[in-house]
């Protein structure tokens, strides 16, 4: 079996995001069960790793626009007579492959909601503009896109919202898969990646991921301004960049200056298991989530997580045994946070990933790889 993988990347590069990750570990996962993979993304020249073939579509990241764009006029060179199946990452990925490339069967994995991005950069009126036009190219790609794979739910439920007359007819031809992690790296270790930078003396609460306005960062600093201003020994610790990146740390300068969140910056892959490690807890409080992946990292790593009803995250959240889900509010965040800490037995890492681990499993990277490979098989036959 010889399979296309598509998706805004450059696969030899580390790079952080729940969506880069899970094309990643993909990927590499099924390498070992197909004969060969041609994956179209980002780079400066044609490489080859093992059975992989990277053919760049752009050299460097770009909108999702231009990326379709570029695919569109150079797919029709590119020599697919021996593929069955293209697996794009992307709904709008699929049309040129729909218009040029009859032959090949579509798997489309949906990782998250459509439009929010654009909402929150440009605003809801311009979105009102052209919301239209981008929903009628999404529901031709899903209505020609041969099989679903919504990482979550939230994410079928919302798609099933905008077009349910077509994702029902499309229902036997779906399957939900969470996003995925090597559980070879998050395991239970000790870690004093946070306490050699800031002390051995403090509780890390950390938050890891993208600032960008769907994480809800604000109402995370908001929160714990107003609830730990006067306990300088529990520390706010905002790991990632992004396009909110400024106005949070103008926003954490205004209102927080007893007890201000550390705003770590962008950390390397390789030093983001030691992170999490390091940490008392995670912390999420998004607006809305696909299957956050940093949720799995934590567990996997013995550290307890607290969240909002968001995503998938109710699937691996056990109130009072490996973390809370909690209503999006100052003082139900608080009390979560100080449960924690509070009970450090109840809380341990061996008990947090004994309790998780079953459900970790079943996001093991050749768990959900493997059931790619069936779906491959599936729409070929």
């Amino acid at each position: 079996m010889k399979v296309i993988q598509v998706y805004q990347t450059d696969l030899l590069k580390d790079e952080q995001g729940g969506g880069i990750r899970y094309v990643k570990n993909l990927t590499y996962g099924i390498k070992k069960y197909v004969n060969k993979i041609l994956f179209l993304g980002i780079g400066n020249k044609k490489e080859n790793i093992e059975n992989i073939e990277i053919i760049p579509i752009t050299k460097k990241m770009t909108g999702y626009v231009k990326f379709l764009w570029n695919l569109s006029w150079k797919l029709p060179f590119i020599n697919t007579k021996d593929y069955k199946v293209v697996h794009v990452h992307r709904a709008y990925f699929a049309i040129p492959f729909i218009i040029f490339k009859p032959h090949l069967k579509v798997v489309c994995t949906l990782h998250g909601r459509t439009f929010t991005v654009f909402e929150s950069n440009f605003g809801s009126t311009k979105l009102k503009l052209v919301k239209p036009f981008f929903m009628a190219i999404e529901k031709f790609a899903l209505k020609h896109i041969d099989f679903l794979v919504p990482v979550s739910e939230d994410v079928f439920d919302h798609f099933y919202q905008k077009y349910p007359q077509l994702m029902k007819e499309k229902e036997s031809n779906t399957e939900i898969l969470g996003s995925m992690l090597d559980l070879s790296d998050f395991k239970v270790k000790k870690s004093n990646y946070l306490q050699k930078k800031y002390g051995y003396e403090n509780i890390y609460i950390l938050f890891l991921g993208r600032l960008a306005d769907v994480k809800d960062i604000e109402f995370l600093i908001k929160m714990f301004c107003k609830k730990f201003s006067y306990k300088d020994y529990i520390k706010l610790i905002i790991a990632g960049r992004g396009e909110k990146e400024k106005d949070l740390k103008e926003l954490a300068k205004e209102i927080c200056q007893k007890n201000p969140p550390i705003f770590l910056g962008e950390v390397k892959p390789k030093d983001v298991p030691d992170l999490i490690a390091s940490s008392d807890l995670v912390i999420l409080t998004s607006k809305h989530e696909a299957s956050p992946t940093v949720v799995k990292e934590a567990l996997s790593s013995g550290v307890p997580v607290i969240t909002n009803n968001t995503g998938d995250v109710k699937q691996f959240i056990i109130n009072g045994k490996n973390g809370f889900m909690v209503n999006k509010n100052y003082e139900d965040y608080f009390e979560a946070i100080m449960k924690i800490i509070d009970n450090p037995e109840i809380f341990s890492k061996k008990n947090i990933y004994e309790i998780s681990k079953k459900k970790l499993n079943e996001c093991s990277i050749d768990y959900i790889s493997q059931k790619y490979i069936e779906i491959y098989k599936k729409v070929i036959k």
